[in-house]
């Protein structure tokens, strides 16, 4: 068992050590086809990513995982011992921080759609009740069947969906200024 966790956190760590390098690649060969403000769009998505994706990691490693582990251990009856696999209580935090790192892109996804002009910061303030609820539904699939990782989860993601909807006007005045510029 000690030599599977060496490798699967060598895998882990691997993958994230040699990504930004597999995607300068993937960008070096798709932006020669792109307009400069495309370029410029993909850039500043891919370091919002960046950011967004290591602050999940960073929620859940030092805010989520310290708390959720003990609560699951005092589920456990007084008289029952516990031993845990290695094995599988690594692979639980890998996947732990690999969920918070891809759920805390959520922002990103929000700017994507008003960007193309699918969504707007209106209609994100004005289905923010059904918003709510998704989130909680999401928070609920994604987090072991307790109530606390629930909420743990759900309160970034209030906070992250309350920051998209600020960053949209952001975007949605972005947009209005460029064409005022362009049209005068």
């Amino acid at each position: 068992e000690g030599i599977l966790v060496k490798v699967k956190l060598a895998v882990a760590a691997g993958l994230l050590l040699t990504f930004p390098y597999i995607l300068w690649h993937i960008c070096g060969f798709i932006f020669p086809g792109l307009r400069p403000e495309e370029q410029k769009v993909i850039q500043i998505g891919i370091v919002g990513c960046g950011i967004l994706a290591t602050a999940g990691v960073c929620f859940a490693y030092f805010g989520i995982i310290p708390v959720v582990l003990p609560f699951i251990m005092e589920w456990m009856p007084e008289d029952v011992e516990q031993k845990f696999q290695l094995s599988k209580t690594i692979v639980i935090i890998i996947k732990g921080l690999l969920v918070f790192g891809v759920v805390f892109q959520f922002p990103m996804v929000v700017l994507i759609l008003v960007y193309l002009g699918l969504l707007t910061p209106e209609a994100l303030r004005s289905h923010r009740r059904i918003a709510i609820v998704g989130l909680a539904f999401g928070a609920a699939i994604f987090t072991p069947p307790d109530p606390q990782t629930m909420i743990l989860m759900m309160i970034p993601l209030l906070f992250l969906y309350e920051f998209s909807i600020w960053m949209s006007y952001l975007v949605v005045w972005s947009r209005r200024k460029k064409t005022e510029n362009e049209e005068g």
